[in-house]
């Protein structure tokens, strides 16, 4: 399909693909001139309840009941049951929920849950309705 697009342009072109995407950056390597990793946007909760209820929900959907995600005042205690940490900033929660940091490179936390949590992170906005809230 790239080939064909390429071909009719008639001009190199450009390929944006999600940081989880691992076996189509591969296939792409060996046709890419340059590759870059970083940010294709910035997200900023709004309402924040309403978001991490969503989160909550699809979580608890796909079977983890005991998923905490919580606002405090100054900061954000996720987790599993008794096994809870906390994010004092708000970024640094969307880029563990939405990306792109890696669960399984955080050495903060137990295996178990890095585990866990890396069955679901980093959650697609467009599957769930997460980019219409």
């Amino acid at each position: 399909l790239f080939i064909y697009i390429q071909q009719q342009k008639k001009s190199p072109l450009t390929v944006m693909t999600p940081y989880h995407s691992k076996n189509l950056h591969q296939k792409l390597k060996p046709f890419s001139s340059f590759t870059h990793e970083g940010y294709l946007g910035m997200l900023k909760f709004i309402q924040t309840d309403q978001v991490l209820t969503k989160i909550k929900k699809s979580f608890r959907s796909e079977g983890f009941e005991n998923f905490v995600l919580e606002k405090q005042i100054n900061s954000f205690v996720f987790g599993f049951g008794t096994d809870l940490y906390t994010l004092e900033k708000e970024t640094d929660l969307i880029q563990l929920l939405f990306g792109p940091l890696d669960v399984k490179t955080l050495d903060f936390m137990s295996a178990e849950t890095q585990e866990k949590l890396s069955q679901l992170l980093p959650l697609p906005l467009w599957i769930w309705g997460g980019d219409s809230i």
